[in-house]
């Protein structure tokens, strides 16, 4: 039940480079040799406006082309880098085509990965067991989410479900709810806001299991931000559990959640209202309610003689007894 998380992707490229100085060190390099960008673009075989933006600090080469220049340029790849740490590591791709994940710090894997080849990410993923979460979160933007589930799944444990919602908009439907449902079987405290994160990105069975779960923690306010994502069913159980347990009814709640609740459920709250609150509560619940019980509400104020509260009601009963509502209401004008 994606919603929104396909066109929310959590921007998480990280250059530890500082890419303005390596542009400039591209550019006097390039000068130097008395070359121009299109020249220089020529040999790469890429266009001069990607040489353009690298000079300018716009973008990075990637890890190929780093190669390549440190070749025209007769410069070793940590001249041009400037940073000993992850230009060891560059280094390490363009040696073996690969990097061994494991054996550098996150921030390292952040600055070198999106330099990478997809090719070369999912060769050096082929070795790599046992990745912490903060790592895998690092590597996520650029893996598929079949291995991003896999790794998940077999790192998950009680510790880590804080680490979900960072994680969610890159996992399938399946394996996120499995392993929100874990979470929320085993004694690990989570907030609100964890919950409430999540529930975009879960089907709506796990939906359903979270919803239960926010209901019994937080209470039946928290319904109203639940019900666009629950089933049917699974919502109006819980607020029915509310009714049963003598819970004192937040009116607006209630009509919040309308669009979102089963018809006999509705008609239930709808002449509980009524009768708490009379028949000027009934004009937001009559869209969703039947037929049948807008009429038995209609005929108890004309049985009382309210014809003018009930107007606002008659287009939702049948036909006939609008007309003969409406016959009843001129007589009674008419004798006033």
């Amino acid at each position: 039940m994606k919603t929104y998380n396909e066109a929310i992707k959590p921007e998480r490229v990280i250059y530890m480079f500082d890419m303005r100085e390596i542009g400039r060190k591209i550019s006097k390099l390039r000068r130097d040799k008395n070359m121009t960008q299109l020249e220089l673009a020529d040999l790469l075989g890429i266009s001069y406006q990607a040489v353009s933006n690298w000079e300018r600090g716009d973008s990075m080469p990637d890890i190929s082309k780093l190669s390549e220049l440190s070749t025209i340029f007769e410069i070793t790849i940590d001249e041009l880098l400037g940073n000993q740490k992850e230009s060891k590591a560059v280094q390490e791709v363009i040696d073996t085509n690969k990097i061994h994940i494991s054996d550098h710090d996150k921030e390292t894997i952040e600055s070198v990965i999106p330099m990478m080849k997809p090719k070369q990410i999912d060769e050096s993923m082929k070795d790599e067991k046992d990745l912490s979460f903060e790592m895998l979160l690092a590597l996520a933007p650029f893996l598929d989410e079949e291995k991003i589930d896999e790794i998940a799944l077999e790192a998950f444990d009680s510790g880590a479900s804080k680490h979900l919602q960072e994680l969610a908009p890159f996992m399938s439907e399946e394996a996120l709810s499995k392993l929100v449902l874990q979470a929320l079987d085993s004694d690990e405290e989570l907030d609100r806001s964890w919950y409430l994160g999540l529930i975009p990105f879960l089907d709506e069975d796990a939906v359903d299991s979270l919803g239960s779960k926010m209901y019994q923690k937080f209470g039946y306010s928290e319904l109203r931000g639940l019900a666009p994502f629950m089933s049917e069913d699974a919502l109006s159980k819980l607020v029915t559990n509310a009714l049963e347990s003598n819970k004192e009814i937040d009116h607006h709640l209630i009509q919040e959640l309308l669009p979102f609740l089963d018809e006999d459920l509705i008609n239930q709250l709808a002449l509980r209202l009524y009768n708490e609150s009379g028949v000027e509560s009934m004009v937001e619940f009559a869209p969703f309610m039947s037929e049948e019980t807008v009429e038995k509400i209609v005929d108890e104020e004309v049985s009382k003689g309210n014809f003018q509260k009930i107007m606002s009601l008659l287009p939702f009963t049948g036909q006939g007894l609008s007309e003969s509502i409406l016959k009843n209401v001129r007589k009674s004008f008419k004798k006033d």
